[in-house]
């Protein structure tokens, strides 16, 4: 049974008793935060308070959660003293030695018990578009450097840095002290001479990877160009116009890297101006760079920075920032904003969002209204606030809680993880949101089939008039209508995610997959002695692949638009085939039905297998 806790229930793990968190914005939803293998669950000890410790626990999800950890834990234990690595310092859940725990629940088998990070990532810093001061960029490209150098000193690489995988406990709410300034976490795919590669080799994540990256980046030199470009970020970052020019969770787009572009003059001034043309030139050298190996060794960047902005120690740093923003008040802008967006106040629901996102207390809640910034961008297009880096005001309206008034409730997670107007706050588990996903789509099956039978002399005086067009037209007919159908199912999965364009390109594209593959099984259906589950499967196969590679021009990732092609060729081939081959002999009402019903929750379930598989797909 999947491990789905709820807040405040409790775990022994050794021996140890375990309190499970609950999401700052409250509900019956634990603090969960997923990644790339797996779900992150915060637990605390002690008594629930200033008292408590907390602690992350890491559960892999099924394709990773095998033996191999163990000696991976041990590997990384080696890592655990150098600064900013504390999440490789880490107890694994082995059978047999923590059956208190697996006996109750077997799919912790293999998670890890580490320590809890608080405070925000990069990227939430950068989708929020907030300044740091000269301190503040000081500080953390000292620390993100230190760190980044130490382990390149020892032959290594993280592998896959990136602004969501650094933490920034220098800006967490409350105070770390003693903590250093920065975490660098997901390190299960760190590169050390004689340690064996993994099998999900990273290839760089959108706004860091170099152009080489699509081979894959997995030696001692992969972390040269992301760590050039986070370092840069970081340090540019007390330029408001750095922040401005911003694209969304990295400040350069993936299409335009190590290409001529403002945003790079952009940055390469604020560096030169602010920090010196030492590091401005680094920025240069690892732009222009043909290779990984080719960039700046990430030692000259350390050494750079701490010339012109000081090194920095585990007890050095900028003070945390104070919470200006109270969790009630961010909740009743969280709520304004979202009944802004039921009237087509899109202006006033971006400026709620945004305030919460610049100034809540909460990291949860602050994340929660940067999402739904990046969705309203997504949908409606970028604010002119964004554009310029202005600050807005909140709305007349906003209804902040008096003294001694209960907080108005925050918004209601969506029932499913699709709907446009949840909040992305301890989502259920993944395999809970497939179940829901395929489980929908095969009822969208059951209710076409029950509505073909009801209509019955109108699929029988349909499939006449298609007949009397020839075998080639009546073929390639049916397919395009499947097809409309398929694109339309897709298109409401994925519509969170799709600009409004997207969305009709996502429908078209469909159609025009179903054109060319019932083109190609219309001619093999005409020839003589002709199979027809030869011409169905070719009609699946050919259908799906135009269909995917038409739709796959809306994803920024290059491995998921590779992925997307070869799961939906996969899913029509088959889906047309078992079509076809079951309704054979069949009379038209039924073998129509029952058709339409098995293609559809064919590739229903198909998409639930791809979303499953893919570990991260960005529109």
């Amino acid at each position: 049974m999947t491990f789905a806790p709820r807040p405040g229930d409790e775990l022994t793990i050794g021996g140890v008793s375990y309190r499970v968190e609950g999401a700052p914005t409250g509900g019956m939803f634990a603090y969960a935060q997923e990644g790339r293998q797996g779900i992150v669950y915060k637990l605390s000890t002690g008594v629930a308070g200033a008292g408590s410790t907390a602690y992350a626990l890491k559960r892999y999800d099924e394709p990773f959660r095998t033996q191999q950890l163990v000696a991976l834990t041990q590997r990384l234990a080696g890592f655990a003293s150098s600064p900013g690595l504390v999440v490789c310092r880490r107890v694994l859940l082995t059978p047999g030695t923590f059956d208190d725990i697996l006996v109750l629940h077997p799919d912790l088998s293999y998670s890890a018990l580490m320590d809890w990070v608080e405070g925000p990532t990069w990227m939430e810093r950068v989708v929020a578009r907030k300044p740091l001061n000269d301190d503040q960029s000081g500080v953390i490209a000292s620390a993100v450097a230190t760190t980044l150098a130490a382990v390149a000193k020892r032959g290594a690489a993280h592998c896959d840095v990136s602004g969501q995988n650094l933490l920034l406990p220098v800006l967490a709410a409350r105070a770390t002290n003693g903590r250093y300034p920065i975490e660098i976490v997901d390190v299960e795919q760190i590169y050390a001479e004689g340690w064996p590669k993994p099998d999900l080799i990273p290839r760089g994540l959108p706004g860091y990877a170099h152009r080489d990256s699509a081979k894959g980046q997995w030696g001692p030199g992969a972390d040269r160009f992301a760590g050039a470009l986070l370092l840069s970020e970081v340090l540019g970052w007390c330029v408001p116009g750095v922040c401005a020019a911003a694209d969304d969770e990295s400040y350069f787009n993936q299409r335009e890297i190590q290409q001529a572009c403002d945003r790079f003059r952009i940055l390469y001034s604020a560096l030169e101006s602010r920090w010196g043309k030492p590091l401005a030139g680094l920025l240069d050298a690892a732009w222009r760079s043909p290779s990984l190996a080719g960039c700046p060794a990430l030692e000259e960047w350390r050494r750079e920075i701490v010339a012109a902005a000081g090194e920095v120690t585990p007890s050095v740093g900028t003070r945390s920032e104070p919470p200006t923003m109270k969790v009630g008040e961010a909740q009743a802008l969280l709520a304004d904003a979202e009944a802004a967006v039921q009237d087509g106040d899109i202006p006033a629901a971006r400026q709620s969002y945004r305030l919460v996102a610049n100034h809540a207390s909460e990291g949860e809640l602050r994340g929660s209204a940067q999402f739904r910034l990046r969705e309203i961008e997504r949908h409606y297009g970028a604010a002119d606030e964004a554009a310029t880096g202005r600050s807005p005001e909140p709305r007349s309206t906003v209804r902040v809680p008096a003294a001694g008034q209960r907080a108005p409730t925050p918004p209601r997670p969506a029932s499913t993880a699709w709907e446009s107007t949840a909040f992305p706050v301890s989502r259920p588990p993944r395999d809970t949101r497939l179940q829901r996903l395929a489980g929908i789509v095969l009822g969208a099956g059951l209710a076409l089939l029950g509505a073909l039978f009801a209509s019955g002399d109108l699929v029988v005086r349909v499939e006449d008039q298609l007949h009397s067009l020839g075998r080639v037209a009546h073929w390639t007919t049916i397919s395009v209508l499947m097809s409309a159908i398929l694109g339309l199912v897709q298109t409401w999965v994925f519509r969170p995610r799709l600009s409004i364009p997207g969305r009709f390109r996502f429908g078209i594209a469909a159609a025009i997959g179903g054109l060319v593959g019932g083109l190609v099984g219309g001619l093999v259906v005409a020839a003589p002695s002709a199979e027809q589950t030869l011409a169905a499967a070719l009609t699946g196969a050919v259908g799906g692949a135009t269909a995917a590679y038409l739709q796959a021009m809306a994803f920024r990732e290059p491995g998921a638009r590779h992925h997307w092609i070869a799961w939906m060729a996969v899913t029509w081939l088959v889906s047309w085939y078992l079509a076809v081959m079951l309704t054979t002999g069949l009379q038209t009402i039924p073998a129509t039905a029952l058709a339409a019903g098995i293609i559809t929750a064919g590739v229903g379930v198909g998409i639930a297998a791809f979303l499953y598989s893919a570990r991260h797909v960005e529109f």
